[in-house]
């Protein structure tokens, strides 16, 4: 991968978790009357930043790989 390649693949990361974390919940209907239910799971592993699950400098991870403890 290039560096070139790094940088847009870090940009659409950036952009795939905004669009992640500023999407609507959607209240399903087939609840039970007490509680809500959603449309969406409420945090999973991709609500962790960027940052956070990658080492995002092209010289030691060209390679844009997770990190272990993600």
């Amino acid at each position: 991968m290039t560096e070139k390649d790094f940088d847009s693949r870090v940009r659409q990361l950036f952009e795939e978790h905004s669009a992640l974390v500023s999407r609507r919940n959607i209240i399903r209907t087939d609840g039970n009357g007490i509680y809500d239910r959603y449309l969406y799971p409420i945090i999973t592993r991709d609500h962790t930043p960027v940052f956070r699950r990658y080492d995002l400098n092209y010289r030691t991870n060209p390679h844009l790989m997770t990190r272990l403890d993600s």
